[in-house]
């Protein structure tokens, strides 16, 4: 073999080792996009391996960045603790990606939100449904919306014989500083048979069932 076509060989075989090397330590980034639900939220985005979780990112609001392939966590939390923190487990693999992240309002901030407007929503809720007053025990509430203009309680029907109480939802939705009942209270809520409520408020409120 002359010593002209080793050199070739030489240089290709460099050639590979390098474009291998820059591979290895330049690696690839995706556009991954991440959707919040609701404003004023912030989160920590961290690479997940079988080693260590470190972190790669802090933002605020909906953002897109750069990442490289891999398992990454996402922690986003609010000020004033108004969201429950939530995390959520994504992957970036060979494309560009987007991220939502649905978000569920804090135990804390439901109740102070509510009891602003409690007095209203029995006096209408009442009003309409006597018998929810009477009849039924209330169990659970929860607000849903981007602005928490979407209200939901679960009230347990009393047990009688032959009859444990079956659990009834009602849905209301904020108009001002009054509420309007949106729904008549019912075992389960659907598009089918709620069709004026958004799925995601439906949901929500379907969650109630289980306390």
């Amino acid at each position: 073999m002359s010593r002209k076509r080793i050199l070739l060989i030489a240089a290709g075989a460099l050639l590979v080792v390098i474009l291998l090397a820059i591979y290895l330590f330049i690696k690839p980034t995706r556009q991954v996009s991440i959707n919040f639900d609701r404003d004023n939220l912030s989160a920590t985005i961290s690479r997940r391996s079988s080693k260590s979780i470190n972190k790669v990112a802090d933002i605020n609001n909906s953002s897109t960045l750069r990442l490289a392939d891999g398992n990454y966590t996402i922690k986003t939390f609010s000020k004033n603790n108004v969201i429950k923190e939530n995390t959520t487990n994504f992957t970036v693999k060979d494309k560009d990606t987007t991220v939502n992240i649905r978000t569920e309002y804090s135990q804390a901030f439901i109740t102070s939100e509510v009891n602003k407007y409690r007095k209203n929503i029995e006096s209408v809720l009442f009003a309409k449904y006597p018998t929810l007053k009477t009849s039924y025990i209330f169990r659970q509430e929860t607000l849903s919306g981007k602005n928490a203009e979407w209200y939901a309680a679960a009230y347990q029907e009393k047990a009688q014989a032959k009859n444990s109480g079956d659990s009834y939802i009602v849905i209301m939705k904020k108009n001002g500083n009054s509420w309007d009942i949106k729904n008549r209270p019912q075992i389960v809520n659907t598009i089918y048979n709620t069709s004026n409520i958004p799925e995601n408020i439906l949901e929500d409120a379907n969650k109630l069932s289980y306390f």
